[in-house]
């Protein structure tokens, strides 16, 4: 099977590469249910959330725990079991950024993380209540650190 993308071109999936099923959607995009991770081709701890149904829509994500070692994503049980997985341990979890035209002031939503079962590939936006704390628009790029 290929898809087509805005920005990678017809990409062959392979064993590697495996459709998530989001039955909810994303936030903002509940009709599109289909997704592909994808590394960044220039690596680094990038990745794109592309979806195979819309060949403009990709998000970039990354682990949080790249830029904030003490960020825990409050997985419930109904969140476990609306992915299909048994434990936490089949679980990943990564957030959506948002690389404005200058990439210093790239952003992290730390309140809607987006969770994966690689095993059972599907996947799920979670909404963390505000009481948390998390913001949507967590800056990842240190002030005084160039990009």
């Amino acid at each position: 099977m290929e898809i087509e993308t805005t920005r990678f071109g017809v990409i062959a999936l392979t064993d590697e590469i495996k459709i998530f099923a989001f039955t909810e959607g994303l936030l903002g995009f509940p009709n599109q249910s289909r997704y592909v991770v994808l590394d960044n081709p220039s690596g680094g701890v990038f990745q794109w959330l592309q979806s195979t149904e819309v060949p403009d829509l990709a998000f970039v994500i990354c682990d949080p725990l790249s830029f904030l070692s003490e960020y825990n994503v409050p997985v419930t049980r109904s969140d476990l079991d609306k992915i299909g997985a048994e434990s936490l341990d089949d679980v990943i979890t990564r957030c959506i950024i948002t690389v404005p035209e200058n990439p210093q002031d790239m952003t992290a939503n730390l309140q809607g993380p987006v969770i994966f079962n690689f095993k059972k590939k599907f996947g799920r936006q979670l909404v963390l209540p505000d009481e948390m704390g998390f913001s949507t628009v967590y800056p990842i790029v240190p002030k005084s650190q160039p990009c």
